[in-house]
C-alpha cells in the first residue's frame, strides 16, 4: 500500500539584491526596489505594509547614523524560500546591534517618552524573526516574514 506523501519545494527560489549609497535621497529608489521585489512576490495586504514599514525603518537607521562622517553603501538582499522572505540590511558603518537597544516604554506620556526606538520596536512587533550579526567589518539585520501560503 502506498502511503500518499505531499512534499512541497519551493520551485524557484529567488534572490533580489540592491546597492546604493545610504543617503536619503536614495530613499525613493530603495522603496521602489522593495515594493517592485513585493510584488514580482505576489506579497500584498498586511504583509505587504508590514515588510515595507519595516524595512523603510531598518534602511532610515543606516542612512541616518552608520557613517557620521562620510557617505558609504547599503546593501539590500530580499530572498524568497519555502514560504518565507528573508531580508538582509547590511553596511560597512560603524558597529551597531538594533537589538540591543533598550524596548520604548510605548505607554509613557508621549512627553516622557525617550526620543528613538519606535522603528526597532516596530520592526519586533511586524516581522517574525529578527536577528544582527557583525562580520568582516559589516553589520547584518537580517528580517523574516513568514508568508502564509507561500510567495510566487
Amino acid at each position: 500500500m502506498e502511503i500518499p506523501v505531499n512534499i512541497r519545494a519551493d520551485p524557484k527560489p529567488a534572490r533580489f539584491e540592491l546597492e546604493t549609497v545610504a543617503d536619503l535621497e536614495h530613499l525613493d529608489q530603495i522603496n521602489v526596489f522593495i515594493e517592485q521585489t513585493l510584488g514580482a512576490m505576489g506579497i500584498t495586504g498586511e504583509n505587504f505594509g508590514h515588510i515595507c514599514v519595516s524595512l523603510d525603518e531598518a534602511v532610515t537607521n543606516v542612512i541616518m547614523y552608520a557613517y557620521p562622517q562620510e557617505k558609504g553603501n547599503v546593501r539590500i538582499c530580499i530572498e524568497k524560500r519555502d514560504g518565507r522572505v528573508t531580508f538582509e540590511i547590511s553596511d560597512s558603518g560603524k558597529p551597531f546591534n538594533p537589538l540591543e537597544q533598550p524596548v520604548p516604554d510605548v505607554s509613557a506620556n508621549i512627553e516622557n517618552r525617550m526620543i528613538g526606538g519606535l522603528g526597532i520596536h516596530l520592526i519586533r512587533h511586524m516581522m517574525d524573526e529578527i536577528s544582527y550579526r557583525r562580520d568582516n567589518g559589516r553589520n547584518y539585520f537580517i528580517l523574516v516574514k513568514k508568508i502564509p501560503g507561500g510567495v510566487k
